[in-house]
């Protein structure tokens, strides 16, 4: 296990729904010192966008707070850098090299965080891995990030690939993942999703109280947990549900 390391990793944003992102770091800052550095985009934001400028709006905030404890988790901050949100534009990247090696030199600095591993959970910090003085790279791939409907698909795939090749070690959350990382990085390995067994077991606690608007229902009943997007098959969940 990892122990007395310092840790600056990219991933999404802290605040939303937590994945296997937050519980690996919460994890790892149990016994290393962690900077979360929230989302630096996978694509240019839309200011016709409500969901867009708001979140626009919650950046500015954090990158004004500098980093901060996060909440139940020892040895862990999070942080907004101020970026620019073109990841595409070799001009904003550029200028966007310069601006993440100063705040994070500073923010380690008032951390007392010296020599770090730089790892990142998405392919779009490719830009930053060599740049940022750091002394070993991870890769925590945990999905086919070239499918999803919002991105340039095989811009995506271009900068994964040359991610795995600039890491130390690549580590995926399934058995597909894994053979189409590890043609990229020898150095790839099967992390498998885990579950917070503490949170889903008190499904069966006697003191947990059912929702009156599920208590009624006629059994069998599934329960689906995680994000409804494009890549569920909402036409199976139906079906289902008619059987």
């Amino acid at each position: 296990m990892l122990t007395a390391a310092n840790i600056i990793c990219f991933a999404k944003d802290w605040s939303e729904d937590p994945t296997s992102n937050n519980h690996v770091m919460k994890l790892l800052a149990r016994d290393n010192e962690v900077l979360w550095l929230n989302s630096i985009a996978t694509r240019t934001p839309k200011l016709s966008s409500g969901s867009d400028l708001a979140k626009i709006k919650r950046k500015l905030k954090s990158f004004v707070d500098g980093p901060q404890r996060v909440y139940g988790a020892r040895g862990l901050s999070g942080f907004t850098p101020l970026v620019l949100p073109f990841p595409h534009s070799r001009a904003a990247v550029t200028m966007n090299r310069q601006i993440l090696r100063g705040t994070t030199a500073y923010f380690r600095r008032r951390l007392g965080m010296g020599d770090f591993q730089l790892w990142s959970f998405i392919p779009t910090a490719v830009e930053y891995f060599g740049h940022l003085g750091e002394s070993f790279r991870v890769y925590y791939c945990t999905d086919e990030w070239s499918q999803f409907s919002y991105v340039d698909g095989a811009r995506v795939t271009a900068m994964e690939r040359e991610l795995c090749g600039r890491c130390d070690i690549v580590f995926t959350t399934s058995r597909t993942l894994l053979a189409a990382k590890r043609a990229w990085n020898p150095e790839t390995h099967l992390a498998s999703h885990g579950v917070d067994f503490e949170h889903f077991a008190r499904a069966l606690l006697p003191a947990t109280t059912v929702p009156d608007d599920v208590a009624g229902l006629k059994r069998p009943v599934l329960g689906f947990f995680g994000l409804v997007q494009d890549w569920i098959d909402i036409d199976l969940v139906g079906w289902i549900a008619e059987q």
